[in-house]
């Protein structure tokens, strides 16, 4: 097959509209999951105030994690082969602190996207505000805001890649050039948001789970482990995913935060953009 041309087999549905996304599965009666989200790159939670989107029409529950402790340190750190990662593991929904701007601090569950995603907009968190880390030299200077208390460092490992005697090859080149380049954040934009949708067979005790993912295994097992669940009892569909880029092969907390809340109601739930990228008031 090298050097010849390859057909490809696949384009035909695409440009004809005939593709099938997370966001075109017909699940009749889901309920559909907004995310609030914190504005502050590292704060602790004084309160989460959730009356006033409770009593909004259509809103079926409003959760934090302690109505979810299922979600309580599920995504484990990083593995990296041959590299010693500093154990961590994150829960899906913050615990009082919150580490990063737009992490998970509550979901509303209503009965369509734009209720859910008015119930998010209800939601009233306080937060006092904490000195945050936010220069990656920076953050790694003695005295720097750390990102987890109990670490002496924001440094979480140390990759080292050496190939060859470097220092004998610049010795012999005949120029030496040395620059300082700094690239500015960046990130991969795929045409299909991060979407998920999952279904709770109870006859079955099993779970369903449609996720917009690169890694439809990682996250079957993230579930599982979540849920206590056996992994034949999660079945994790990855539809059309419409470009990942790599973005869409860790495990998110909304694949965790979605299939939770499907178990506990005993229904299918599903988040869409709208009411994803709901932001905290």
């Amino acid at each position: 097959m090298i050097g010849r041309r390859t057909k490809r087999r696949e384009d035909v549905r695409f440009l004809t509209g005939r593709g099938r996304y997370v966001g075109d599965l017909a699940l009749d009666h889901a309920a559909h999951v907004a995310v609030v989200r914190s504005p502050h790159a590292h704060a602790h939670i004084l309160r989460v105030d959730a009356g006033a989107a409770r009593a909004l029409p259509g809103v079926l529950g409003v959760f934090t994690l302690a109505d979810l402790p299922e979600l309580r340190e599920a995504l484990p750190p990083l593995v990296v082969p041959g590299v010693a990662v500093k154990p961590y593991r994150q829960s899906a929904l913050a615990d009082h602190l919150v580490r990063f701007a737009g992490e998970a601090v509550a979901v509303v569950v209503a009965d369509d996207p734009y209720r859910a995603a008015d119930g998010a907009a209800a939601v009233g968190v306080a937060y006092e505000p904490l000195p945050a880390a936010v220069d990656p030299e920076r953050a790694v200077e003695p005295g720097a805001p750390r990102v987890h208390a109990d670490w002496d460092t924001n440094v979480a490992a140390t990759v080292t890649l050496g190939m060859g005697d470097v220092e004998a090859a610049l010795s012999r080149a005949a120029l030496v050039v040395t620059r300082r380049v700094r690239c500015g954040r960046l990130t991969a934009l795929p045409l299909e948001a991060r979407a998920v949708a999952a279904w709770w067979d109870a006859t079955t005790a099993s779970l369903h789970v449609w996720s917009s993912t690169q890694m439809p295994y990682g996250v079957r097992q993230r579930v599982a482990e979540a849920l206590e669940l056996r992994l034949d009892a999660v079945r994790v569909t990855a539809p059309d995913v419409g470009g990942g880029f790599g973005t869409k092969g860790p495990v998110y907390p909304e694949e965790l935060i979605v299939a939770t809340l499907a178990r506990r109601s005993g229904r299918r739930s599903s988040t869409t953009p709208a009411a994803r990228s709901s932001p905290a008031p």
